[in-house]
This record gives C-alpha cells, sequence and structure tokens, in this order.
C-alpha cells in the first residue's frame, strides 16, 4: 500500500501536467507572433511542437500514470485556449471571437503530439533511471 506523500506526489505531478496543457496555446500563439509566424503553416507547426513538449513533460513526470497524465493536458487546452483570449483581450485590444472554433481544432489537433510527447519521455525517464545505476562504480 502506498504511502500518503507517494500519493500526493503522483497528484502534483498530474497537476504539473495540466499546467503545461494551459500553457500550450498560451505559448503557441505568442510565440507565433513574436516571430511572425501568424499566418500560414508556422502557426500549426508552432501548436504541434508546443504540444509535444507539453507530452514529454507529463510523461517524464508521471511515468506511471500516462493516462491521467495526457488526460490531464488534453483537458486543460480549452482553458489554456480562453486564457489567451483573455489575455488577447486585456493586454492587445485584439477581439478573438471565433474561439470556440479554435478550442475544437486544438482538440482536434492535441491528441496524437501529447501521446507521441509522453511516450518519449517516459522512456527518456526510463533511459534517466536506468543510466544513473549503470554509472556507479563497485
Amino acid at each position: 500500500m502506498e504511502s500518503n506523500s507517494i500519493k500526493r506526489a503522483k497528484h502534483k505531478s498530474v497537476a504539473l501536467a495540466f499546467f503545461a496543457g494551459l500553457a500550450a496555446p498560451v505559448v503557441t500563439s505568442n510565440i507565433a507572433r513574436l516571430v511572425g509566424a501568424t499566418e500560414g503553416i508556422g502557426h500549426p507547426i508552432t501548436a504541434l511542437l508546443a504540444l509535444v513538449a507539453a507530452g514529454m513533460f507529463a510523461g517524464y513526470r508521471t511515468p506511471d500514470r500516462v493516462k491521467a497524465a495526457g488526460w490531464s493536458v488534453y483537458g486543460a487546452l480549452p482553458v489554456g485556449v480562453i486564457i489567451d483570449v483573455m489575455i488577447d483581450w486585456f493586454l492587445r485590444s485584439f477581439d478573438r471571437n471565433l474561439f470556440p472554433f479554435e478550442i475544437v481544432g486544438w482538440l482536434i489537433l492535441a491528441p496524437l503530439p501529447i501521446y507521441m510527447g509522453i511516450v518519449l519521455g517516459r522512456d527518456l525517464g526510463q533511459q534517466n533511471e536506468s543510466g544513473a545505476g549503470s554509472d556507479a562504480k563497485p
């Protein structure tokens, strides 16, 4: 049976995955705007990279709870889009009145990159764990 501290650590890891999902739309929009890639293929490529990075973070932090971490990242995307819309409205006075369609686009685009990121992050975490033990000298 797991102790309460282990359970709390696992819940914190899933919460961190949720925050990675919140950050993906905000970071994507602002980086695309910063480099001038708001039109054409630049924005979707930035979105795919942000989703893979969020999935890798979730998979690395929660290798034993990948389903919970994946759903946490995926469920945070609509909230992240709404936060990004509020940032645009209050800081830039930019209206994005079609944001519900943007949420649908994120939810359609997201599953595969999140899954790929989770697999890569989990494998990276397992390699780090196995590599740490093999470097020890007798």
